[in-house]
């Protein structure tokens, strides 16, 4: 994606994981500022931060907390908002997975 775009993205490891250093604290607002670090050490331009999962409310802890450090983030799977249709969709799906028969035929005895 780097290439086809001619931008440069970075792939980070928060805290205490992968291949970053442990610590004892472990805050969003302590790798929000973690990030913020890397920022500036790497002299960046108010980059877009995207963040997946923990690495999304990061980046929401950023965007809230350094707001001068970046142009804005964006969420892959989290949002700080919490959505009563979820409550309401969430019945109906288990109600459809509970429909699912095995499979028949000569693949059935596989199937638990």
């Amino acid at each position: 994606m780097a290439r086809a775009t001619a931008t440069d993205m970075y792939a980070l490891d928060l805290r205490n994981h992968g291949d970053s250093p442990h610590h004892p604290k472990m805050t969003y607002e302590a790798m929000a500022s973690d990030l913020a670090h890397f920022v500036e050490c790497e002299d960046l331009d108010r980059p877009l931060v995207v963040g997946h999962s923990m690495g999304c409310k990061v980046a929401m802890q950023l965007a809230l907390a350094h707001t001068d450090k970046i142009a804005g983030f964006m969420s892959l799977d989290m949002s700080p908002l919490t959505f009563d249709l979820s409550r309401a969709v969430f019945p109906l799906s288990l109600s459809a997975m509970q429909l699912v028969q095995p499979f028949p035929g000569p693949i059935a005895h596989y199937v638990p």
